[in-house]
């Protein structure tokens, strides 16, 4: 299966954000999970009381570098 983006070019179907995706998770431990900054506001858009902390930026395979979030959720239930 490959993926066709608006200009016409195709890739394979996990493309650069989920390489992107594998590379931010490379860089957390057990237990943990980071997010790209483009990814926060979406995620916001399921569940207002969901929380973020800044790990400011990281620079990842290439020297990309990409502004980092730890996701956090807490309630009565969870932490």
């Amino acid at each position: 299966m490959t993926v066709t983006h608006f200009n016409g070019k195709t890739t394979a179907p996990w493309g650069r954000d989920m390489i992107l995706a594998k590379r931010i998770m490379d860089k957390c431990g057990s237990n943990h999970i980071l997010v790209s900054e483009q990814v926060v506001p979406q995620i916001r858009q399921l569940r207002k009381d969901y929380k973020f902390i800044d790990m400011k930026e990281h620079i990842v395979k290439h020297g990309e570098k990409v502004r980092v979030f730890s996701f956090l959720f807490q309630d009565d239930n969870n932490r």
